[in-house]
Order: C-alpha cells, then structure tokens, then sequence
C-alpha cells in the first residue's frame, strides 16, 4: 500500500492509497473511490471499514461502471445522489456526462451547503433563469448547488480532475487538520462486458395492432404481443414515491418494485426489433438497479441525464431524473445524429432568442447526454390531472433520435397520453398501455382532437385571486427576520407582520415554505 500527502500536484486534504488491499487504521470522514480502481463491485465494499460513522463516500466514474458499485454499497450505505458532470464535447456525439455518487454512513448527513455564482446568458449577460419578478428568492451569494453541476465540464479522459477534488473537499468541509482519503488504484485489465444471448424466439403471438390505446395490466398485455414487433419502447414508470395512481399501489417494498421492474422490462427487450432502442425515465436510484437487469438482456447504448429542476430542497437540490437508453442486440440501431439541443449558455427569455437570431448568434450545440433544455410542467394550465405528467418536448426529443416515419412506439405507462399524440403528430404508430380506466379515456380523447385537427384543450378549474400576492408577503417576512436578526416564529409573525397569519398559511404549504425567502437575509 502506498500513502502519499495528497494528490500530484496539488494540496488539498486528502491522503491517496493505492494498492491490492485495503488495509489501514484510521476512520475518515470522507473517502473519495475512483471507479476505475474496482476490479470487482463487491471490492468496493472493504473501503466501507474505513469509513467513519456518520462518513461520506464519493464514487467517481463513468456511468456504466458505477450502478455496479452502487448496489455493492447499498447494503452497508445510504445512496443519497448521483450527480452528473458534462464532459468536453468529442467524436460524434455530443457531451456525455461522468457520474459522482454519493453515500452516507449513519443516519447523519454531514453535508456542507456549497454556492456558486448564478449563472449568467453568454449573450445577454443575465442570469440563466429568469426570476420572473421573484428576483428577492435570488440568493446574493449565488445559487445553490444541484445535483448537476454544469458549471463543470471535465475532460472525460482524466481520471480525477482537480475541479472535482476542489468541489467535492468544499461539501465534506475537509480542511488540512481533516483530511479525506482516495482510493485510486489504477486496473490495467479490464474483461468487457459481455450481455447474455437474449433466447427470444419468434413467438406465434399475433401482431399488435398500432395506433391503440390498451386499457389493463401492461405486463399481462404485452405478453400477448408477438416478438420483434415494436421500434421504439419507452418507460416512465412509476417512481415508488406514493404518488396517488388511483388504482395501483405506489408504494411498494424495494425488493418488491425492483422484481415488478424487471417483469416488464423483460416483456420491453422482448417485443423490441433488433437494433430497436429502449429508453427508460426514472430516479437515479432505481436506474442503477434497471442498468445492472438491462445490461445482461441488452445493449448499453447512453445515460442521459435530464435535468428538470424540480423545487430546491436539501443541501443539494436534487434536480434531474436519469433516462437509460439500451439498444436491442441484432441489428442497426436507428439513430438521428443531426439533432441539436440548446445551449446551456444561453437563457430563454423571448428578448434574448430573438436578439440572438437578428445576430445570427448560435445558440444550439450537438445533442449529448445532458438535457437542460427540456423543461418540465409546472403551470396547471399546460397539464392535465396526471401527478406526473411529461413535456411532448420530451417525447419529441425521444422519438425523433430514434425512429423514422411510419415505425411503432410502445409505451405501456402512457398517463395522459403524452407518447401517443407526440407519435402520432410525428408520423409514427403508436401502442400505448395504461391500467386506469381515466387515464386511457383521456389519452383517447386526446388522440381523437389531434386526428381531427382540434387544439388540445384542458380543462382548469377557476382559482379565486388571493388577496396577498406571495411576494409581498415574503418581503414582510424579511422585513422581520432582518428586524430579529433570525427567523421568525410563528407568534411573531402573527404579532409583527402588517398582513394576517392566516394569508401565509392559505398562501403556502407550510410556514418554513414561506419563511425560505427569510433566510436569504439573516
């Protein structure tokens, strides 16, 4: 074993042992492991003994190397977060990303809330977001960290860029008293992967008639599907969050949803073409568990990170869900590689695309493995009554990478139908599966204004004004906590404000919810 004062180069607090065993007497509180320095998952697992109680563990890696290591863990650890770094751009494809996982030991979560600077429109020089008149939520020492930090792009050949020591030192709060430690040995051999041979036979199943909207228990229909029938299979399951889906339970053992997940994935590879793709939508956690079932029965073609940020919470903000893209083995696979996406440089607001294309600005890049143009739906009015209903933009995206007109899209998860009309708009046949009776009703009607031409309307249920708008009341509630020098109670809110408790609580979820804006100036 070697020990060194830190890495090459460099002097920030970590120790880096290299060697074939790990074997050491002191407890850290931080341990960085390189993916690459793990011949076999379960190794991995050692390094737990070195971790203090109450400790974090980074894992540093490609994609494809670290759903393995992953679940090694999950025994011993606590997965908290993968968080994606865009790579420099190269060959084809445009951006990919490499992964940083992060566990905790212990029912503690010694994390270090870290800022950066907002970022701000290569072109127009404000910030990236648009506060749309909530400029006083804009925290002054910048934005906070998300679990997707694009403000990085790191070379996809370097095993450990400084960059990430730097960021990931400033989260555990190591300092040169406490030190981390890397577990960098570097694997020259390496056995590739190697997926199982599929045994599909050729079924003597029927043919499943496209452009229909089937109504029951998605694996139960599928396995009357013939084999090698679809082109394109898409999953946006449901997360296992206790989501209220009226007539299935979302909120399952781990070990049960993972068996239910991988029942009908089965039926997906199944019923793919060869060189069909499947693209499945869901959080990083169960990802890691559908990588390790896929890549025995498929192709690991991409790991896309979308990043939809969702509502800030937590010392880092957990913003993007991970979308797998595997290929079926056997034949070419479809892919459109003149796809742009736009580029996280730039902002949104209307004044600045149209400046930019007076100018001739490019303001597009080479579609790559970071999604950060696609945003979700948050306005009630552009949704329907789906807790978890998706953008077309979305499925505009999926469907155009990786079909060609006239070819069938399957999604056995359909919701309000999203897949359906996007594919139908497109030019593609679509067969699409939902086991609540509402749902399919809906994604029928749907389809049958878009067949004949209509605008898609939802139906909103009319919202009285309130008579405070959230923002005044947020700027009161920092007016007081500026006033205490903290924040407020709730008694003192009710004694200091000029507006009546009961307009914060009609206003807001909860008080705290209401108090976030508070904590920008104390």
């Amino acid at each position: 074993m070697v020990k060194s004062r830190g890495p090459v180069g460099t002097s920030l607090p970590f120790w880096d042992i290299a060697g074939n065993q790990v074997r050491h007497h002191n407890k850290y509180q931080t341990i960085l492991l390189l993916a690459d320095s793990v011949i076999r998952a379960t190794d991995s697992t050692q390094i737990c003994d070195l971790l203090s109680d109450s400790g974090l563990l980074f894992v540093y890696g490609n994609p494809d190397q670290l759903p393995a290591i992953a679940l090694a863990l999950e025994s011993q650890l606590t997965f908290k977060y993968w968080i994606a770094l865009r790579t420099i751009s190269e060959g084809k494809r445009g951006p990919g990303h490499k992964g940083l996982l992060l566990f905790s030991k212990g029912d503690k979560f010694p994390i270090t809330k870290v800022r950066v600077p907002h970022p701000r429109c290569r072109a127009c020089g404000k910030t990236l977001r648009d506060w749309g008149g909530k400029s006083h939520l804009m925290h002054p020492d910048g934005a906070a960290l998300s679990d997707v930090w694009d403000d990085l792009a790191v070379d996809p050949g370097e095993t450990l860029p400084v960059k990430v020591l730097k960021r990931v030192a400033s989260l555990a709060g190591l300092s040169k008293k406490q030190r981390g430690l890397i577990f960098s040995r570097k694997v020259t051999e390496t056995k590739p992967h190697r997926p199982a041979s599929y045994g599909y036979s050729a079924c003597t199943k029927k043919l499943p008639e496209s452009n229909m909207v089937y109504q029951g228990d998605c694996i139960e229909i599928m396995r009357n599907f013939r084999s090698e029938s679809v082109d394109l299979a898409f999953a946006d399951p449901p997360y296992n969050l206790a989501k209220n889906y009226q007539v299935i339970s979302d909120d399952q053992s781990d070990s049960d949803y993972i068996d239910w997940c991988n029942s009908w994935l089965t039926e997906y590879v199944r019923v793919l073409k060869p060189g069909g793709a499947l693209f499945v939508l869901n959080l990083p956690k169960w990802a890691n568990h559908h990588f390790m079932f896929l890549n025995r029965i498929a192709r690991f073609h991409r790991w896309i990170v979308w990043d939809a940020l969702s509502e800030p919470r937590g010392k880092l903000m957990p913003a993007h869900y991970a979308l797998l893209q595997f290929v079926k083995a056997g034949g070419p696979i479809v892919e459109n590689s003149t796809l742009r996406a736009g580029s996280p440089e730039f902002c949104v607001r209307a004044s600045c695309i149209n400046h930019r294309r007076a100018a001739d600005i490019e303001d597009t890049e080479q579609l790559g493995d970071v999604w950060s143009d696609v945003f979700r739906l948050k306005h009630k009015s552009s949704r329907d009554s789906h807790p978890c209903q998706l953008p077309e933009k979305l499925m505009e995206r999926i469907i155009n990478l990786s079909t060609k007109s006239g070819d069938i899209v399957l999604d056995a998860f359909c919701g309000a139908g999203t897949t359906a009309v996007t594919a139908a708009r497109l030019g593609r046949r679509y067969i699409t599966i939902d086991i609540n009776p509402d749902y399919v009703a809906m994604a029928k009607q749907k389809l049958n204004a878009v067949g004949s031409g209509a605008e898609i309307r939802r139906s909103v249920a009319p919202r009285p004004k309130p008579v405070y708008s959230k923002k005044e009341l947020q700027l009161d509630l920092q007016r007081i906590a500026l006033k205490l020098g903290r924040l407020p109670k709730e008694g003192e809110i009710d004694r200091l404000s000029n507006y009546p408790l009961a307009a914060y609580k009609e206003q807001f979820p909860t008080l705290s919810k209401a108090l976030k804006a508070a904590k920008l100036v104390t």
